[in-house]
Order: C-alpha cells, then sequence, then structure tokens
C-alpha cells in the first residue's frame, strides 16, 4: 500500500476525519519515510480530497476530508 493510501486512510478512520499533524508524521515515520514525503503526499495537488488545517499562525495542525473526497479523489 503507497503512503498516501495509509495517511488516507488513517484520516478516514479518525472519528470526525481529522489527523493531527504529529500523528501524520508518526504514521509516516512508521511506514519508512521522511516526514517531507507524508506532508506532500497530504499537499492539496497531490490529494485534492484532504483539507489542510492551519493554526492561527498558518502553521500546519492537522489534515481532514473534504465532504466530497470520494468525488474529488476520482473513487465515484
Amino acid at each position: 500500500m503507497s503512503l498516501k493510501q495509509i495517511l488516507h486512510n488513517c484520516i478516514k478512520a479518525q472519528s470526525g476525519g481529522m489527523l493531527s499533524r504529529d500523528m501524520a508524521e508518526h504514521i509516516t515515520k512508521r511506514s519508512g519515510y521522511a516526514i517531507s514525503n507524508g506532508e506532500r503526499r497530504l499537499r492539496p495537488s497531490n490529494s485534492p480530497g484532504i483539507e489542510t488545517i492551519f493554526n492561527g499562525k498558518d502553521h500546519i495542525v492537522g489534515y481532514k476530508m473534504r465532504p466530497d473526497y470520494d468525488k474529488l479523489e476520482g473513487k465515484i
């Protein structure tokens, strides 16, 4: 399974469909990839069905599924 699919599955499995940045980093490292690779897989250009959540200072704090995830990811 690809890193992108692993991260998407983890986001889907979370209640509320949100995954913290720390947890995304942990999953990426545990899967044997560099943190930058995980961040790249969750960018809007690579994962249109995933929304990046920012805090007030424009730092990434997490990721969540968009309501139209299946349509954006081409699964419909």
